[in-house]
């Protein structure tokens, strides 16, 4: 056993796959989403035995009932059920686990009620690849590719191969931390493997309704939407930092991130449904994630996340395709409508309800969310138009288009990547204002708690010109706290608010513009298992705008660079791996329904505005089992 790899496994053995819980009721959380899965099941089991046409048998029988609600085969319509449960499981999971680090800290064993939960919505998603290539397999469906004696629809294809990366990743993660610390963290490989997984899921379930025979029916439509809605839900998660007011990268990303977003899939959707599919997709996200939003917040005690509308985006859209027929130019029309008036939609959203307000310093880097907003218009206009073939577009992109597009993508994603400190010199002023409450920390120690106002003053005071944000901020001891410094002299800024200290509470000054992104601490709690000294609350105390990291991973330390060099070259292959599967399966749906010379299960709601035609094709291009 190589010395790198003797640790790592010994960390498996260690016993920290421990459970843990804030409070047992939690696990009913649990149990709740356990109790509709199998309602669920014996739901469509009963309705299946209903039709006096399965013999008793409970695989028959429960696809017999998928078949009758659904309206599709039940190697597609199972997976469906199934994933969109995973699907709402680990996603459940994932927003409640971040606000889970975002207002306690960091866990101390593997598995919380939401890692639990994470898990359990990643084996669902594998498993609904498995129950589609069971059913497609009994019922000899032509669909996808034959694997032997396994039928193995597009669509599942690509769930098992996501599911199985994410899946790999969950205990990978705990190694992770082990290596290089516990990273309180959105970014690390082994997070994004599993967040990238279930964000590409609803696109893998969308190859399944379109690999399945059917017609355009209102109730296809409406499984449709619903996934390109859920697929809006999943690219918004890497925005979950700034939604939560804690974020760790620059301003600049937010509104990056949002055009990104709201650009592939609004787009995406305007294609596949035709007039007002980017306004479905967009209402089922807003309803989607204001329930699960409601469940993290009031009701399990987290932080309440603020979330992008995306409805500016979604009219944007349809404005483009209305005022232009050729669907490539609405596209890129799309794309620059969603980078400037929905980009200054959402500005003035983050100014009424952000936790994370953009600020004018920002506006001479607004063209990177504009050019990420045409970007990533282009790469859904190539999504689109590679599932839905030839003969469905009035104007077929060529291939090197949408990889070019894609790369474009993530190449400005590079733009705001950097992230540096500041010579800038504080004194930091603070005193109580209200009484010291007994508290029992995170390491079973009573200690105070007690609220401070903050005054700093900046050495030059022009450091303060154009940030993106300058505030006190105060997390981990129960919630999020974020207190804008505003002036109150030269060159002196005081706390609009008092902010919480001692217990587990870590309060920072917090600054960021542009590449900057510095901090200097105010007070923070000792970690004894990560030997970490406390750092001590002083009524004075002078300091330098350093690199935020320090701070808010503070938990983090140095392990061997081969393992993170490995493990970034591993997630990117994973994601190119990924893509391409999902771009091969969709050009293969396509190329088998223009050589069928059947109509479009989207039918005529695509925005194209003649019948589909039938291609003529030499029975040598035609698939032998299709013929």
């Amino acid at each position: 056993m190589t010395p790198l790899a003797a640790p790592l496994v010994a960390h498996l053995f260690s016993g920290s796959f421990g459970v843990q819980t804030l409070h047992p009721l939690e696990w009913l959380v649990l149990a709740g989403l356990l109790l509709i899965l199998a309602a669920q099941i014996g739901y469509f089991r009963a309705l299946g035995r209903s039709s006096g046409t399965t013999g008793g048998r409970f695989g028959a029988a429960f696809a017999a009932g998928i078949e009758r609600v659904t309206k599709l085969p039940a190697w597609a319509g199972a997976p469906l059920v199934l994933g969109f449960w995973a699907l709402a499981t680990a996603f459940i999971g994932f927003m409640w686990d971040v606000s889970w680090h975002t207002d306690l800290g960091r866990d101390r064993e593997l598995f919380t009620v939401p890692h639990t939960l994470i898990l359990l919505g990643l084996i669902g998603l594998g498993l609904s690849g498995v129950v589609s290539v069971l059913f497609a397999t009994r019922a000899s469906a032509r669909a996808g590719w034959r694997l032997g004696r396994f039928a193995v629809p597009s669509g599942a294809a690509v769930m098992l191969a996501l599911s199985a990366a994410a899946l790999v990743a969950f205990p990978l993660d705990d190694v992770w931390h082990a290596t290089y610390g516990v990273d309180v963290t959105l970014w690390s490989p082994t997070h994004l493997l599993m967040i990238g997984a279930a964000s590409l899921t609803p696109l893998a379930m969308a190859l399944l309704l379109w690999e399945a025979p059917g017609s355009t029916s209102r109730h296809r439509r409406v499984q449709k939407t619903v996934l390109l809605g859920t697929a809006l839900v999943g690219m918004s998660t890497f925005q979950l930092e700034f939604d939560l007011g804690v974020p760790q990268w620059q301003a600049l990303y937010h509104p990056l991130l949002i055009a990104i977003a709201a650009g592939f899939t609004l787009t995406a959707a305007r294609l596949l449904f035709g007039p007002w599919g980017a306004v479905r997709a967009m209402l089922v996200f807003l309803v989607m994630r204001g329930l699960i939003d409601v469940l993290i917040g009031p009701v399990l005690g987290h932080t309440l996340a603020h979330f992008p509308l995306y409805v500016v985006e979604a009219l944007c859209v349809e404005i483009a395709f209305i005022t232009v027929r050729q669907q490539a130019i609405a596209s890129l029309l799309s794309g620059v409508l969603i980078g400037t008036v929905g980009i200054a939609a959402e500005w003035l959203w983050t100014q009424v309800w952000g936790l994370q307000p953009w600020q004018a310093g920002m506006l001479p880097m607004m063209w990177v969310p504009l050019v990420g907003a045409v970007a990533a218009s282009t790469t859904g206009l190539a999504f689109a138009t590679r599932l839905l073939g030839p003969p469905a577009v009035s104007v077929t992109p060529r291939r090197w288009l949408g990889i070019l597009a894609l790369a474009a993508t993530v190449a400005v994603l590079a733009i705001p990547a950097p992230r540096t400190g500041m010579a800038t010199e504080l004194r930091i002023t603070q005193w109580p204002v209200s009484r010291a409450v007994t508290v029992v920390d995170r390491n079973g120690q009573k200690t105070n708690t007690h609220e401070v106002m903050v005054s700093v003053a900046l050495s030059p005071p022009s450091a303060a010109r154009d940030v993106d944000w300058f505030r006190v901020a105060a997390w981990q001891g129960g919630g999020v706290v974020n207190a804008r410094l505003v002036p109150s002299g030269p060159g002196v800024f005081l706390s609009e608010r008092s902010v919480p200290v001692g217990g587990d509470w870590k309060a920072i000054v917090y600054y960021a513009r542009g590449e900057v992104i510095g901090a200097t601490p105010i007070a923070m709690p000792a970690e004894p298992d990560q030997k970490l000294p406390a750092i001590s609350l002083q009524p004075v105390r002078h300091g330098a705008l350093n690199n935020a990291q320090l701070l808010l991973m503070r938990e983090n330390h140095g392990g061997p660079a081969l393992v993170a060099d490995i493990a970034y070259a591993v997630f990117g292959l994973t994601v190119a791996v990924w893509l391409s599967l999902l771009a091969i399966a969709a050009g293969r749906l396509a190329s088998w329904r223009s050589a069928r010379g059947s109509v479009s299960p989207f039918g005529s709601a695509l925005g194209v505005h003649r019948p589909l035609r039938r291609h003529r094709r030499s029975p040598a291009r035609i698939p032998a089992r299709l013929r």
